[in-house]
């Protein structure tokens, strides 16, 4: 068990296919350039049509990672939320067939409503902090989409 998560931590962010590995070099590239272009002052001579094509890179570049780095660890969490929720899921109903715990039934209704708004509210921040934190939004949603559906690699050789 203790492989199979170490081999899901280091593949989420590893692993990756041909066409992300382009996409993700190409966001290093844009970082590079454009904080270069910050760095030596030369933003005016990267302006061509009015776009400061400096500012563009450097903050497509970061959205991009930064939307990927959000992405994969969504993916990861919920895959261990998932694993842990059903283990307590079936030790739960394994200890109530025993007969050696009783469970509320009643109480998990109000529970599951009092998640749901608590899901809600960090949902709703979550949706602030895309908006407003990570530039550049069609490169963070790329990033984004390329990171949740980062797979992670289990293969037979133990490192």
């Amino acid at each position: 068990m203790l492989d199979v998560l170490r081999t899901l931590f280091r593949t989420s962010f590893t692993n990756l296919s041909f066409l992300k590995r382009r996409m993700m070099r190409l966001a290093v590239v844009g970082i590079l350039g454009g904080g270069a272009a910050y760095a030596f002052g030369v933003q005016r001579n990267a302006t061509v049509g009015g776009i400061d094509w400096s500012h563009l890179s450097l903050t497509s570049g970061v959205g991009f990672i930064g939307g990927f780095l959000v992405g994969a660890t969504m993916r990861l969490f919920l895959k261990v939320a998932l694993m842990l929720g059903l283990a307590f899921v079936a030790l739960g109903y394994g200890l109530h067939y025993l007969g050696w715990i009783e469970f509320p039934w009643h109480s998990f209704g109000d529970a599951a409503s009092d998640i749901g708004r608590v899901v809600e509210r960090q949902g709703e921040s979550l949706r602030t902090f895309f908006s407003g934190i990570l530039p550049a939004g069609v490169a963070t949603v790329l990033g984004l989409g390329s990171g949740v559906t980062q797979k992670p690699q289990f293969d037979d050789d133990t490192d």
